[in-house]
């Protein structure tokens, strides 16, 4: 039964990465592992992590507050099991590695590890089982810059590998690549005497994963955007030691990915009337897929702020 559950999980993950056909509109992208919190800071506090104080995990979410770090160098392992109520060998692994040049500046590596474990496959009942180990990764690079005493900048690049096709004898089964680029800041006051208390105010922002969409056949016909977001935040803590003090954090997240135009819930379809006829029918559903195919991932990022079912909102 776990396997089956598995090769669901899986099918789910190559449809997703396979078409933007979306139902009733849903965003659907490629890679989607580079969006699971990798420790258990961030996790614990619903994905935030833009302008939180630095630490070790900083490179997933803001490697622009490596140049406020305190210490010279850092580095993190981190592993976590995921869907375990599907199977006991899907889990995300991650290393992290950062280093300060000198006072102003830091660099920092990441490699992350996303795998569904062994799926045995079989044509009848009685064949020998093939495994296979559906996976994909991420190798990442960054260098961040203090440009004042309070704000710093960080570029990142990220190289990343995804092998979730199942092989058989008619399709060309090797993994799909592409690159994406970061691009963040943050910003760090001094610490500020209150009544009862220090404090100091925090700020950031990050622009992940822009880059060129992927493809698992090798097309243009079916290659899926990837998670672009952009993630914005502040905070304040509050200082009452060396050894105590309390941070908050308010964050907001923006997919930086367009919206179908048309969607399909498996009985009717809903959303722009595309072709001008009156009816939101399968020639507009058509229509719109062939436009969202063709749209490029910089087009992309620009149409997502407007497109939405909500607007900005979503």
């Amino acid at each position: 039964m776990k396997k089956m559950k598995k090769i669901a999980l899986l099918l789910t993950l190559l449809v997703v990465s396979q078409y933007a056909k979306a139902q009733d509109r849903v965003i659907t992208t490629g890679v989607p592992f580079l969006l699971i919190a990798a420790d258990a800071r961030s996790a614990g506090m619903a994905d935030m992590g833009v302008a939180t104080s630095a630490d070790a995990f900083s490179q997933q979410y803001n490697p622009a507050k490596y140049a406020f770090s305190l210490d010279k160098q850092g580095f993190s392992v981190s592993y976590t099991p995921y869907l375990a109520s599907i199977a006991n060998d899907i889990s995300l692994g991650q290393l992290t590695y950062y280093n300060k040049i000198n006072e102003r500046s830091a660099f920092a590596g990441s490699f992350r590890y996303f795998g569904l474990g062994d799926i045995e496959l079989r044509n009848s009942f009685d064949d020998t089982p093939r495994t296979v180990n559906p996976n994909e990764l991420a190798i990442d690079g960054s260098y961040s810059l203090k440009l004042s005493e309070r704000f710093s900048m960080a570029v990142g690049g990220r190289f990343i590998r995804s092998a979730l096709r199942v092989p058989d004898l008619n399709n060309d089964v090797s993994a799909a690549t592409t690159f994406a680029v970061d691009i963040a800041a943050y910003y760090q006051s001094e610490e500020i005497a209150y009544d009862d208390f220090n404090g100091r105010w925090r700020g950031g922002f990050n622009l992940q994963n822009l880059g060129p969409k992927i493809s698992y056949d090798k097309d243009d016909l079916n290659d899926n955007f990837l998670p672009a977001n952009l993630r914005l935040g502040g905070g304040f803590d509050f200082i009452f030691d060396e050894y105590n003090k309390i941070g908050v954090t308010a964050e907001v997240t923006k997919l930086l990915v367009p919206t179908p135009k048309v969607g399909y819930n498996g009985a009717t379809y809903s959303g722009e009337d595309v072709n001008g006829d009156g009816v939101v029918d399968v020639d507009d559903f058509n229509q719109a897929r062939e436009e969202y195919r063709t749209t490029s991932w910089t087009s992309g990022i620009f149409k997502s702020f407007g497109d939405a079912t909500a607007g900005f909102s979503v």
